[in-house]
């Protein structure tokens, strides 16, 4: 069970902080006996009534120092998948509700974007989705642990990707070479 004031993943709505526990009294609800979770989404208006024993997907946000390990085991992979098996491979990854997950789907496909400019050329739509979904999640979370405002986010990750990226370009390099 969850605690006030603390703040979870909901399903897909993404960060909330569970702002009360109890059988709400303002609203009609199915089950006038049971506890509820009175949750505020944190980047998006309203209130959400749950169950507390919901089978909605529900964890505690990650603490600093998992998102700082998640942050220093970021890498670059390149998938080589025809368009329907990567969206699926997507779907899934979003569906999984783990940070690991997004962050590798939002690495692959900002690699797949920075190799692309090289050439002059931008991703497809099926990329953006996914990676504007991605980005949502991953970015509400690690801005709430690492206490980085949301709108702050996007120039602080643009900042680890280039360092990722252009790491990784250093190491083909050498390898090549060698």
């Amino acid at each position: 069970m969850f605690e006030k004031g603390e703040w979870i993943v909901y399903g897909n709505t993404g960060v909330c902080r569970v702002e009360d526990i109890g059988i709400p009294h303002d609203i009609p609800v199915k089950d006038s006996e049971k506890s509820y979770y009175k949750l505020n989404p944190a980047y998006e208006a309203g209130e959400i009534y749950i169950p507390v024993d919901t089978k909605v997907f529900m964890r505690p946000v990650l603490t600093k120092e998992e998102a700082g390990q998640l942050l220093s085991n970021m890498s670059v992979s390149s998938e080589k998948m025809n368009p329907e098996a990567l969206e699926e491979e997507y779907r899934q990854c979003l569906s999984d509700h783990e940070c690991r997950e997004w962050m590798h789907l939002l690495t692959s496909i900002r690699h797949k974007e920075w190799e692309m400019s090289k050439q002059g050329k931008k991703i497809g739509k099926l990329y953006l989705r996914y990676e504007k979904r991605a980005q949502e999640l991953l970015y509400g979370e690690l801005s709430i642990a690492l206490d980085i405002p949301y709108e702050e986010m996007e120039e602080y990750m643009k900042q680890r990707f280039t360092e990722l990226f252009a790491t990784q370009t250093k190491e083909t390099q050498k390898s090549s070479i060698g």
